[in-house]
């Protein structure tokens, strides 16, 4: 079964039942994190004035509309075969898909490894786009054509995308004392941009 660029192959051999809980539990860090990547990149875009970051942040949305029913319907797959496997006692998590990825659920059949495989496509390419759009918002080039008036929304919007890929790319295991961590850092450099920002205004 085809989904785009994620392919759900109802070939692919079984997976051990670990390895399909931890990659489970990756795929919902990613959901979530392209979930709050996506709200802020739709903040900027209402935000912004017309600029060349504004543009590039479009055409990322855009990228990410295009794939919305693919992820929604990989999703759906590996929640069908983790109902299925808990039937069994698996008792393997299932993923929460927010609204702002898709309104109405999908019913897929898929078997474990085909799903966990069209997952493991997914998080690779949403670590890409959080990085992506991150990227972006640092470009020098790119912050230029923005009036400096508007840098500051932009400078807190590269913490908050910070905070996102940090949580896409740790481990599904670790404790949520890592993403407090990040939320600190990024408190503390947002506070010594603006504190950059007066000082630049005094002289």
């Amino acid at each position: 079964m085809a989904t785009g660029d994620f392919v759900i192959d109802d070939d692919a051999p079984p997976v051990p039942t670990n390895y399909f809980r931890d990659k489970a539990l990756e795929f919902q860090q990613i959901i979530n994190a392209l979930d709050a990547t996506s709200n802020e990149v739709d903040m900027l875009i209402g935000a912004l004035p017309e600029s060349a970051l504004l543009d590039e942040l479009v055409a990322q949305k855009a990228e990410l509309e295009g794939k919305k029913g693919q992820i929604k319907l990989v999703a759906e797959a590996v929640n069908f075969a983790a109902n299925g496997l808990n039937q069994l006692g698996a008792n393997l998590p299932t993923i929460n898909i927010p609204q702002t990825l898709g309104a109405v659920p999908l019913v897929v059949a898929g078997a474990g490894a085909a799903a966990v495989a069209a997952a493991a496509a997914v998080i690779v390419w949403g670590k890409a786009w959080i990085d992506g759009i991150n990227q972006r918002l640092r470009n020098a080039e790119l912050l230029a054509s923005v009036p400096e008036a508007d840098r500051a929304r932009v400078a807190e919007s590269v913490l908050k995308t910070d905070v996102a890929l940090a949580q896409a790319t740790q481990s599904p295991l670790a404790s949520v004392a890592g993403i407090v961590k990040w939320v600190a850092i990024g408190a503390v450099a947002f506070f010594a941009y603006q504190a950059f920002q007066q000082y630049r205004g005094g002289e």
